[in-house]
C-alpha cells in the first residue's frame, strides 16, 4: 500500500496496482467480486413476456383473463423485495364502450395484486380509461405499473386481467387496421428490486 500525503492511497498485488482514489473517487484495475450482499435497489431479476399475437386478442364483458399467453411464473428470491409489475398493449375499440379497467392478477392465489374485482371496486383497477363514443376506430396505448412487496419466495404466476363496459376491445392492432391486422406486441415486465 502507498499513501501520498495531501494525495492518493494506492493498493497493490504483487507489485501490480489494483486500486487508486483519486480526486473524483476512485480507479479499480481488473475485476471486482462481492459475496452475495446485494444493495438496497438492486435489481435481482426480470422476467417478461413480449407477445405478438397471430390474431387479434379481444377482450368484452366482466374481468377475465386477456391471454394465457400473457402468463409469467415468477418464483421471488427475497421475501422482503419489490416486485415492479408493467404491461403495455396498444388497443383499437369501438364506439359503443365507455369504460375500461385492468388489473395484474395472481393466478396462484386467485387474486388481483392489491386490489379487489369486486363490482363497486373499481377504484382499485391498476388502470381505466372512459373512451370517445364518437369515432369508431379509436386507437390508444395501455400502459399501467404497480409496485408490491413479495411477501415470500414462494413460486406464483401471473397475468393480466380486462374488461369493458361495453362493447369489444382488440389488442395488438394497428391504429388504422380497425381491430384488425395483429401487428404490435403485448408486452409485460416482473422487475424484482431488493428492498431489505
Amino acid at each position: 500500500a502507498k499513501f501520498v500525503k495531501d494525495g492518493a492511497v494506492e493498493l497493490y498485488y504483487n507489485d501490480s496496482k489494483k486500486l487508486e482514489t483519486t480526486s473524483t473517487g476512485t480507479t479499480v484495475t481488473g475485476a471486482i467480486a462481492a459475496d452475495s450482499s446485494l444493495i438496497r435497489g438492486a435489481v435481482v431479476q426480470v422476467q417478461a413476456v413480449h407477445l405478438t399475437p397471430s390474431g387479434v386478442i379481444t377482450s368484452a364483458g366482466g374481468l377475465s383473463e386477456l391471454s394465457t399467453s400473457l402468463r409469467i411464473a415468477f418464483t421471488p428470491k427475497h421475501a422482503s423485495s419489490k416486485l415492479k409489475h408493467e404491461f403495455f398493449a396498444p388497443y383499437n375499440i369501438g364506439n359503443s364502450a365507455h369504460l375500461q379497467w385492468a388489473h395484474f392478477y395472481d393466478v396462484t392465489a386467485g387474486a388481483i395484486a392489491l386490489g379487489s374485482a369486486s363490482a363497486g371496486s373499481r377504484k382499485s383497477t391498476h388502470w381505466g380509461a372512459r373512451t370517445s363514443d364518437t369515432d369508431a376506430n379509436d386507437f390508444d396505448n395501455l400502459s399501467m405499473m404497480i409496485y408490491q412487496t413479495s411477501g415470500s419466495t414462494t413460486a406464483r404466476t401471473y397475468t393480466i386481467w380486462h374488461g369493458t363496459e361495453g362493447t369489444t376491445a382488440s389488442f395488438g392492432v394497428s391504429p388504422l387496421s380497425s381491430g384488425s391486422g395483429s401487428t404490435w406486441p403485448l408486452v409485460y415486465t416482473i422487475t424484482e428490486i431488493y428492498n431489505p
